[in-house]
């Protein structure tokens, strides 16, 4: 899986995010201060890294109200664009805390437009997705990156 795009709304530290991601390896840094010296404390690194898995995954607690910016925002949407195995997805997530509280999981590929692959309930929707990909959130994340404080995550997976 090689991802794209992130668009984020009301998500943790950002409020507003439209980034294109470029192709090869990408390094995230914290802000740069003078003298190429960086502040790494609330750069949104994690934030970053923690939305593509909840694209891919959803929220680990099953809980959306957690990630919103501020405690008075309502609605939160997380969007992911990646390739694999040769096509384009875009896996969008929604959260609106009004009332109980209910999310969205919508799933197109590209093939001269936007197809939808959604399913009728988001659990074969998430399914669908993870046939996509060939792999879970503990493969995810025991390949992809290593969680703040949790390096041993990578050295003793299967």
């Amino acid at each position: 899986m090689n991802a794209l795009a992130i668009r984020l709304r009301s998500f943790r530290t950002f409020e507003h995010l439209d980034l294109d991601l470029p192709e090869g390896c990408v390094a995230i840094i914290g802000r740069v201060l003078d003298a190429g010296a960086t502040d790494s404390n609330g750069a949104g690194k994690s934030s970053l890294v923690n939305a593509i898995e909840c694209a891919l995954f959803g929220p680990e607690s099953r809980s959306w109200k957690g990630y919103l910016t501020r405690g008075d925002e309502t609605e939160l949407m997380v969007e992911l664009t990646f390739e694999h195995a040769g096509d384009t997805y875009r896996v969008r997530r929604g959260f609106s805390a009004r009332g109980a509280g209910k999310s969205t999981l919508d799933l197109e590929r590209f093939e001269m437009a936007w197809e939808p692959l959604t399913l009728g309930s988001a659990k074969e929707t998430q399914a669908r997705l993870e046939a996509v990909l060939g792999f879970s959130r503990r493969t995810f994340r025991a390949s992809s990156f290593l969680m703040q404080r949790d390096a041993s995550a990578f050295t003793l997976a299967d």
